[in-house]
């Protein structure tokens, strides 16, 4: 799975609902996404939809998707949660699919949250 190489707001200087990001990869290309949903309250979510597709390796089993991230106080902290879905091409995409989920983004997913804890670290 690649890495997300960088995110771009399309056509506005701010994020807000509606706004598309460019999402792109350090290989594979990448995504668009409409965003659904910003609360910046004190537990903070953003949702976002996939349009226009996935690129290769993705785009032969999945059209789009959709997905929340929300960052929710803790007495620890704050617990940052992902949740997404991908809309299959066919019934058949189903076992590769579940297969690249089990291989490679739970792995990718752990690295990006390793990631986050050490930057918040860094940060005091």
């Amino acid at each position: 799975v690649p890495a997300v190489a960088y995110v771009e707001i399309v056509g506005s200087d701010r994020l807000e609902v509606g706004v598309v990001r460019k999402v792109r990869f350090t290989r594979f290309g990448g995504y668009d996404e409409v965003i659904t949903l910003l609360d910046r309250g004190p537990d903070w979510r953003l949702g976002y939809r996939v349009v226009g597709g996935f690129s290769f390796p993705l785009s032969p089993f999945a059209r789009g998707g959709e997905g929340e991230y929300a960052v929710d106080s803790v007495p620890e902290g704050c617990r940052l949660t992902w949740t997404a879905s991908v809309d299959l091409r066919s019934p058949l995409a189903w076992p590769p699919g579940w297969l690249f989920r089990g291989l490679f983004v739970h792995r990718a997913m752990r690295g990006y949250l390793d990631g986050v804890a050490a930057a918040v670290e860094r940060a005091g």
